[in-house]
């Protein structure tokens, strides 16, 4: 995904983005919580999000609070990734961030016949790549062998990945 600036952020784009960001984190499917603690939020944590984007939590609460006025593309690309944000959702991000909409995107739907295929595939490392190397879908076995440390059932993976 390709984005590029369009204009300097304003004070009230900053908080049309962090109230966006904000809102859209406690609409993303959170990961499967290995812990066993209740959760107080529908929605995808903090940390989780920071994790998927590759960004700091700190720097996360910067942004959901405004305080960080200037996200870059690529952090801005990172999110809509992680959140599993639709086209037209991605385009009202990077819009309030004061970025120009994505130049093109790679469909990144994972189709019910793949997802059943990942889920057979119970023994076998298996993940589901888009055409841009976005990681979409995987199985316990990949996660195990990627020493990924939190664990998503390949069905949390696909809610976030059809967004």
């Amino acid at each position: 995904m390709s984005i590029e600036h369009r204009e300097p952020p304003t004070a009230q784009s900053s908080a049309g983005f962090a109230s966006l960001l904000h809102s859209w984190r406690d609409r993303s499917a959170p990961m499967s919580d290995v812990t066993g603690r209740p959760r107080r939020s529908s929605g995808m944590r903090r940390e989780e999000l920071a994790v998927l984007a590759g960004i700091s939590v700190d720097y996360l609460i910067q942004l959901e609070q405004g305080r960080a006025t200037n996200p870059s593309p690529a952090v801005v690309a990172a999110l809509v990734r992680a959140m599993g944000l639709a086209a037209a959702d991605a385009a009202v991000l990077c819009g309030a961030a004061g970025l120009a909409a994505p130049a093109s995107v790679v469909d990144r739907s994972v189709p019910d016949s793949v997802t059943r295929m990942v889920a057979r595939a119970d023994r076998l490392p298996t993940a589901v790549f888009s055409a841009d190397w976005w990681l979409l879908q995987w199985n316990p076995a990949w996660s195990a062998l990627m020493e990924i440390r939190w664990n998503c059932p390949a069905a949390d993976a696909t809610k976030r990945g059809t967004r």
